[in-house]
């Protein structure tokens, strides 16, 4: 890895773990992201929805079962 490239992934890094706060309220709907009660619970759903494809989809590859 070139030193040029090594300060570029060091500068991204920094970056987004500078930032990683705003991502986190941003994730569970908190402060200004918040959306209100039946918006945020749309969003947890969704998100419980997302997880569950996604747990099933890798227990099936780890089997050796194509994903669907």
């Amino acid at each position: 890895m070139t030193d040029q490239l090594a300060g570029l992934l060091a500068e991204q890094a920094r970056y987004y773990r500078e930032r990683a706060g705003e991502y986190d309220d941003w994730w569970f709907r908190r402060g200004r992201y918040d959306r209100g009660a039946d918006a945020n619970a749309r969003w947890f759903a969704l998100l419980g929805e997302s997880q569950a494809g996604a747990s099933a989809g890798r227990e099936g590859l780890l089997r050796g079962q194509p994903a669907e």
